[in-house]
């Protein structure tokens, strides 16, 4: 990844992020890519099959005809380190996808996790819009996770749900998507489907289908790319 320059904020709950500075920033209108990794000792045995994933992801966002649009953050959790960006917010494009190495260990606290990535793209988006220099915002955030949750202080399902709520109702979004990915979905798929309906996820797919989450992502980023500035919602038939 080139060495770059970030500016750094705190959302009200004092959940903290970077992003380039935005003088920086050419276009008039982003998707705002939010990724979280789980990086606990229960999803040890799946990191290669999750860097794996995270690359599937970046490089078709980096191919789609709209790249020049979207903004990519890409932070990791577990209990040890805590909440830890990869990167900030940054213009794709400047991505390296070779320094995504994963180091699961610790407990989940996958809820505070959770809470975090819906925050701090809220917040983004609204420095964002208040620069006066962007005209329409859309998101998208990732949450990769076998949806064990055993170490949060503050947050829950509850709090999840009514962050997504509110983020939808956002007057600087014109439109948001949550996808939950699931790993080692067999075994957890009870974690992964409680945390799918309670933490109220748009959708769910699974990381081990491959060519259906490459397609899933480039429907996806299309179709948040082609509403920007119409004032309506995004929608995904999957």
């Amino acid at each position: 990844m080139e060495a770059q320059n970030f500016d750094t904020f705190e959302t009200p709950n004092q959940f903290n992020y970077s992003a380039v500075p935005m003088d920086e920033l050419g276009a008039m209108e982003y998707t705002i890519v939010n990724i979280l990794v789980d990086t606990t000792g229960s999803v040890f045995e799946f990191k290669d099959e999750m860097e794996e994933g995270i690359k599937k992801i970046i490089n078709n966002l980096q191919r789609h005809p709209k790249s020049e649009n979207l903004l990519l953050r890409v932070a990791t959790f577990d209990s040890y380190k805590g909440i830890r960006e990869i990167h900030g917010f940054t213009p794709i494009g400047s991505v390296d996808t070779t320094k995504y190495e994963l180091d699961p260990n610790g407990g989940t606290p996958l809820h505070d996790a959770t809470q975090d990535s819906i925050e701090t793209t809220k917040d983004y988006a609204v420095n964002l819009m208040a620069s006066g220099n962007i005209d329409c915002l859309n998101t998208i955030y990732f949450v990769l996770t076998d949806g064990d949750e055993n170490s949060s202080n503050t947050a829950d399902l509850k709090s999840i749900k009514n962050a997504m709520d509110e983020i939808r109702r956002s007057k600087d979004l014109e439109s948001t998507m949550s996808i939950l990915i699931g790993v080692n979905a067999g075994e957890c798929s009870n974690y992964l489907n409680e945390f799918h309906r309670k933490a109220s996820f748009n959708h769910y797919l699974k990381i081990d289908d491959i060519d259906k989450l490459s397609d899933f992502i480039e429907n996806a980023v299309s179709s948040t790319s082609m509403v920007l500035g119409t004032g309506q919602a995004a929608s995904l038939n999957i």
